[in-house]
C-alpha cells in the first residue's frame, strides 16, 4: 500500500442478520494477509474503526482456498480487510462464500 493505507477492504452486506460460521476465499494470489470483521451494518461513511475488533486473521496465506472461522458471531455485514497484498503487491479475489 506504499505506506499510504493500512489495508484495503471488501465489504459485504447479507440479506439478514444471522450466526456466521466461516468466510471462504478463493484466490490465485499467494503470500497475502487479511482480517475479517462482522457488524450489524456497513458503516456510513465507510471507515475501519466502526467495525470493532477483527473476528479472524490470517497471514502469509499460501493456499488457493482459505477459510476464516467467524466463530458464530452474529451480524448482517462482513468485511474482508486485506492487510498485505503479498510479494507481487497485488491480490486477486475470485470468490467469497459466507456460511
Amino acid at each position: 500500500f506504499g505506506g499510504l493505507r493500512q489495508g484495503l477492504g471488501l465489504a459485504m452486506t447479507l440479506g439478514s442478520t444471522g450466526t456466521l460460521h466461516s468466510l471462504t476465499v478463493l484466490s490465485s494470489t499467494m503470500g497475502w494477509s487479511a482480517r475479517v470483521y462482522v457488524a450489524d451494518a456497513v458503516p456510513d461513511p465507510p471507515a475501519l474503526a466502526p467495525w470493532g475488533a477483527p473476528v479472524a486473521s490470517l497471514t502469509n496465506i499460501d493456499t488457493a482456498t482459505t477459510m476464516f472461522s467467524l466463530q458464530g458471531h452474529s451480524g448482517s455485514a462482513v468485511l474482508l480487510w486485506i492487510t498485505n497484498l503479498g510479494p507481487t503487491f497485488q491480490t486477486s479475489i475470485a470468490e467469497v462464500t459466507i456460511r
